[in-house]
């Protein structure tokens, strides 16, 4: 079945019934465990996050409460790929002086995230789910920072993956994100 859902997190007789029912599966459960943990009415982080930039943000009641957008010179000119990933399986040295400064300012995002998610970390306490996107090598940087360790446990039972493709973390794509979680979308939930 394919339902739209309301805006009234009350009220959940609201949703539209569009087709015959199919079966369900844990794609689809995901997703509308997903959406109903921000029909809630209480605070959510969400972080998009790839090697050259992140964005985060609380977002409670349908209003962005706090945002920050974090980017960095990672990227290989000419090439689009980070030198995070262009570093993977090589040992050290015989890196070039632009190589040495992309590995440094790739250190640097990933301790600035941690920064800011530790300044934040009264909010952070009373968020009900932590949304995330962004590639697993990130991730691991992230919790694996020795200069700042991350506020966040990853074995945090609240961690959910956005499940949406996103582009690149800037403040409008943190806002089409939020917008999306919070007040739903169309698709096959049975």
């Amino acid at each position: 079945m394919i339902q739209t859902l309301d805006q009234s997190p009350e009220d959940p007789s609201h949703s539209i019934s569009l087709a015959a029912p199919t079966k369900a599966g844990p794609k689809q459960l995901r997703r509308v465990r997903r959406l109903s943990l921000l029909r809630r009415k209480e605070k959510h982080l969400v972080i998009l996050l790839t090697s050259a930039a992140a964005a985060l943000c609380i977002w409670e009641d349908g209003q962005l409460v706090r945002h920050k957008v974090i980017t960095a010179y990672t990227v290989r000119a000419k090439q689009g790929k980070s030198q995070l990933n262009h570093m993977r399986g090589k040992t050290g040295g015989g890196l070039s002086v632009g190589g040495s400064l992309r590995m440094q300012e790739t250190a640097r995002l990933f301790i600035r995230v941690n920064e800011k998610l530790t300044e934040w970390a009264d909010a952070l306490e009373g968020c009900g789910a932590l949304f995330h996107s962004g590639p697993i090598r990130a991730w691991n940087e992230v919790f694996s920072c020795r200069d700042v360790p991350c506020p966040l446990d990853r074995r945090d039972p609240r961690w959910v993956r956005v499940g949406l493709s996103t582009q690149k973390p800037r403040l409008k794509e943190l806002q089409r994100i939020c917008y999306i979680l919070s007040h739903g979308a169309m698709g096959p939930i049975d």
